[in-house]
């Protein structure tokens, strides 16, 4: 009866981000929800599936000043 697991938010720096070339898809160094790396995607990636109606499944991603 336990509620289902949830991890935390997850933050990055944008000044982090900032030296990266633009990508899609990532993965995360953190294990987050499994036991192992995540995929982290961008938000074109992600409207991209919308339109065209390819299941994701997806939680937000905060980027801090």
């Amino acid at each position: 009866d336990d509620p289902p697991f949830r991890t935390g938010e997850v933050h990055y720096r944008r000044s982090e981000l900032a030296s990266l070339v633009p990508i899609d898809v990532a993965r995360t160094f953190e294990n987050l929800m499994e036991p192992h790396p995540a995929l982290i995607v961008s938000q074109r990636f992600y409207q991209f599936c919308v339109k065209n109606k390819i299941p994701l499944s997806v939680q937000p991603v905060r980027i801090d000043d």
